[in-house]
């Protein structure tokens, strides 16, 4: 396939290396069993906090969570973009970063910190999505996250989802990278989520392909679970933002999404989320 892949930003690069550096280093030094224990004062923030999905720089933190007795089944996610949406519990960092994106530390005892955004992101997040491909039985295969958050369904990058940036009408934006796949659906699964934010909005999927890819004539297709809701959404080949508003039946919604194109070369293609 002669498919190039998405440049990402340099500071998206850098910013992925240190997590997975800092990973990898704290893995080294504090072994599984010997990882530090989460304390009292920092563990009750996060039980009482509403955030859908609570982020962590490095594994130490994210097993710290799984080995909680109180924490080990909250939503979590190794934090893979910036600036984070969500809660992040962090250990040993530099404090600067955080504070540099505008974040306010709300937790923090021996090392441990908790940061907060200005806002929570109430948007689904591809952190907690599941996503795996199907192939032309409906036979599914998972993709596995790498180190930095994308699923690899592939080992070309372009074969990896996850928020990437993305020149979409001449701007360059950040979206959920999903690539239509050769002779397979690419399924990217969200758990249940509120159909309204709170000033009564209705969620709303929007699709785009990036700018230089536009031109040979086929479309997206995006087959759409919401709730108890079946939607077919076609992404035209041309420029800009196509949108699907989602219906608000039910306060709460599981969203499913079936990606796939015929010919899916140069269909880069990418998705995010607006409450309208």
């Amino acid at each position: 396939m002669s498919t190039k892949p998405p440049q990402r930003s340099s500071g998206s690069v850098i910013i992925a290396l240190v997590v997975a550096a800092a990973g990898l280093v704290m893995a080294l030094v504090f072994p599984r069993s010997d990882a530090p224990a989460l304390p009292a004062e920092v563990a009750a923030v996060v039980a009482e906090h509403p955030a859908p999905i609570l982020l962590v720089t490095h594994h130490v933190a994210y097993r710290a969570l799984r080995t909680h007795p109180d924490l080990a089944s909250r939503p979590v996610a190794l934090l893979s973009s910036w600036p984070p949406s969500s809660l992040v519990l962090s250990y040993r960092d530099d404090s600067e970063r955080f504070a540099d994106a505008g974040m306010t530390r709300v937790s923090g005892q021996d090392g441990w910190a908790i940061w907060e955004p200005a806002k929570l992101n109430a948007l689904p997040i591809f952190d907690l999505a599941r996503v795996e491909t199907l192939d032309a039985q409906g036979q599914a295969t998972p993709c596995p996250r790498d180190d930095a958050g994308f699923a690899r369904c592939g080992e070309p990058d372009w074969m990896r989802p996850g928020p990437r940036q993305v020149e979409v009408d001449g701007e360059r934006v950040t979206c959920n990278w999903a690539h239509p796949l050769p002779g397979r659906t690419l399924r990217i699964a969200y758990p249940e989520m509120p159909t309204r934010d709170d000033q009564g909005r209705t969620l709303t999927l929007l699709t785009g392909l990036r700018d230089s890819s536009v031109g040979t004539g086929v479309p997206v297709e995006v087959s759409v679970t919401w709730g108890e809701a079946q939607l077919h959404h076609t992404h035209r080949d041309r420029r800009g933002w196509q949108a699907l508003p989602l219906p608000d039946d039910a306060d709460t919604a599981a969203l499913t999404l079936d990606i796939f194109a015929t010919n899916p070369g140069r269909r880069h293609f990418c998705y995010r989320f607006e409450y309208r």
